[in-house]
């Protein structure tokens, strides 16, 4: 157990490091890691905006270093059954596909563990991106057109609501 990053970054036999921070922080993080030569896998989204994740991207795109994230929803078990049944036929040819995702609100006492939602942006960047990345992994193409929406309600800012549909090439 260490407490400082920068012991991990110089310790040679580390090869990568995890980043499982907030999103405001990850990208000086993921710049340190990369530049101590190390592997990166972090929490999404890389950064707290779009162009933030633009700007970091293109600042290490000469880098021989693995940079990922860890969209989980392709493990799972029934994403990976209905995805066999289109690879099968057994759905018939996809024309679209929706995804629809509700996240019920917390109770009052778990609200305090969430306050850093602002910080990790809005439901399509904290939570809808697996499910934009599920749609492109089930149906193997890139989209041909896309739509999403995303909602926080109820006057609770974890309660979420999105959907997310694509035509595919």
């Amino acid at each position: 157990l260490v407490c400082d990053y920068q012991t991990l970054l110089d310790d040679p036999t580390i090869d990568a490091v995890s980043l499982n921070t907030l999103s405001n922080v990850r990208p000086g993080l993921i710049r340190r890691a990369v530049a101590a030569n190390k592997h990166v896998i972090c929490e999404k989204p890389l950064a707290p905006t779009a162009a933030e994740a633009g700007e970091l991207l293109a600042d290490l795109a000469g880098t021989d270093r693995l940079i990922t994230t860890n969209l989980i929803n392709r493990n799972a078990t029934y994403v990976r059954e209905a995805r066999q049944f289109a690879q099968d036929g057994q759905l018939g040819e996809l024309a679209v596909i929706r995804i629809d995702h509700c996240t019920a609100g917390l109770p009052m006492e778990q609200r305090a563990n969430y306050s850093h939602r602002g910080v990790e942006g809005h439901v399509l960047h904290d939570c809808g991106m697996h499910y934009v990345d599920v749609m492109r992994w089930f149906a193997q193409s890139e989209y041909d057109a896309f739509e999403a929406r995303g909602v926080h309600f109820w006057s609770d800012d974890y309660a979420a609501y999105f959907m997310a549909q694509g035509r595919f090439k």
